[in-house]
């Protein structure tokens, strides 16, 4: 019985690896890649690398080149099996299809929009800040993909054993993510705090410097004022009195050692003068 229902558990479409919520989404994005894509399905196949007869057998009955090219962007996705994520596969529609852009979004932005799980943002704020307001977002971001995980998990009940281990896997990715989300959330908001106090430290050292700066202002102030009194009562003072010399006393004086010996001295009492003097 565990085997027929095992059996009855195959999915229709057993190429798609990721069947968990962007499966609507792909074949919506290849239907608008379709409709807005102004090449013909001819030359899609053939940047596609579609062989002949998958082309023909691409080929709808009314020769609809709208349902032509879904066809054939559908059969090239099936193609290309494991051989490509979800994500690659949106990137070479964008590489192939440059006029459609605005058309391709990747795989986990289609969910986000579809789920409306908020986007993250970058902030203008601080380093640390900045940091947290963009690990909170994460943190919501795989708190929300990780409920849809699980929910479809419990709701698609057709998947293989392979589908369901690859769903379980991604389950325990996200709660490793989000445990470790967490935990960068908790030492962002420490480093937060411990940054807080170390402003409020220098903020305190900045106003002792400040206080500093205004003493050495104040006694600087004070210096000046006292230098320019006492460069005031020094102009106020008269000049020192300096006696004129006769013409005499400055011919004496300069002529240094000039001595009128009386006519008795003698020469040993003029040597004993002069080195009394000396």
């Amino acid at each position: 019985l565990k085997k027929k229902q095992k059996n009855k558990m195959t999915p229709s479409s057993p190429s798609r690896l990721k069947e968990l919520e962007e499966v609507v989404c792909v074949d919506n994005v290849i239907r608008d890649t379709a409709h807005k894509c102004p090449h013909p399905p001819l030359e899609l196949a053939i940047r596609f690398g579609l062989e002949d007869f998958e082309r023909n057998n691409c080929e709808p009955p009314l020769h609809d080149p709208v349902e032509y090219r879904f066809q054939l962007l559908r059969t090239w996705r099936q193609k290309l099996g494991s051989k490509a994520t979800y994500g690659q596969f949106f990137c070479c529609l964008k590489r192939c299809l440059p006029t459609n852009q605005t058309f391709l979004e990747d795989t986990e932005e289609l969910i986000i929009t579809q789920h409306s799980i908020p986007t993250i943002e970058p902030s203008v704020e601080n380093e640390t800040s900045s940091s947290e307001s963009m690990a909170m977002p994460m943190l919501n971001r795989a708190n929300a993909l990780l409920e849809i995980s699980i929910e479809n998990q419990k709701k698609f009940t057709h998947w293989t054993d392979e589908n369901q281990k690859v769903c379980k896997q991604k389950i325990l990715h996200l709660k490793r993510e989000v445990k470790s989300l967490s935990k960068l959330v908790e030492q962002l908001k420490k480093e937060k705090e411990i940054l807080k106090l170390e402003r409020e430290d220098m903020e305190g050292h900045l106003k002792e410097y400040e206080g500093e700066i205004e003493f050495l202002k104040a006694t600087n102030k004070c210096l000046n004022n006292e230098l320019m009194s006492s460069i005031q009562i020094k102009a106020k003072e008269p000049p020192e009195y300096c006696p004129i010399k006769s013409k005499e006393e400055k011919q004496q004086s300069d002529s240094g050692n000039s001595f009128d010996f009386e006519d008795d001295m003698t020469l040993s009492d003029g040597i004993q003068f002069i080195l009394d003097t000396s």
